[in-house]
């Protein structure tokens, strides 16, 4: 497991578009433009992709067949994200979580060659959505709750791409 700390400020303004931009927002927006999730995907064959997406941004790849291998999350204003993989030959992984605003939670492997199959993701308020691209099926529909439960399990599907909204 891996946790970074960083500033709320500097997880809205690098890792979510906010910055100089987001104080151009109408009146009343602020509460929606500081919720947020925010992460990024290790792929087969690619590494860890360059920053993160967030607000419902496509993670991985579709299309080439890659597996996605692991995650990293980042949140403000969802109160305790907590997160866990299941990993192909190793089943579920022990939950991970974060209470801090810009703190990182990595669920997944890297440098073994297995693929994440389900992620499970939960916040300490509100609800988070999620979706998954699965190899051979494509996108699932999107899920939304308090705790949320994407892609497959037992079937030996790698998650390909995911998308996650606060």
């Amino acid at each position: 497991m891996l946790k970074r700390s960083v500033t709320s400020a500097a997880v809205a303004a690098l890792l979510c578009g906010g910055g100089p931009a987001a104080a151009a927002e109408p009146a009343g927006s602020a509460d929606a433009a500081a919720r947020s999730i925010c992460y990024t995907a290790h792929v087969e064959g690619l590494g860890w992709y360059t920053g993160f997406t967030c607000g419902g941004g496509v993670a991985g790849t579709t299309g080439q067949g890659l597996r996605m291998e692991a995650l990293r999350l980042t949140a403000t204003d969802v109160g305790e994200l907590c997160a866990r993989g299941h990993v192909a030959s190793r089943g579920w992984q022990a939950w991970q979580c974060a209470d801090t605003p810009g703190e990182t939670v990595e669920i997944g492997t890297t440098g073994l060659a297995l693929g994440l199959e389900a992620v499970e993701i939960s916040v300490g308020t509100g609800t988070v959505g999620a979706r998954a691209h699965v190899a051979g099926i494509g996108w699932q529909n999107t899920l939304r709750a308090p705790t949320v439960r994407v892609g497959t399990t037992g079937r030996g599907l790698s998650m390909e791409a995911i998308t996650i909204s606060p």
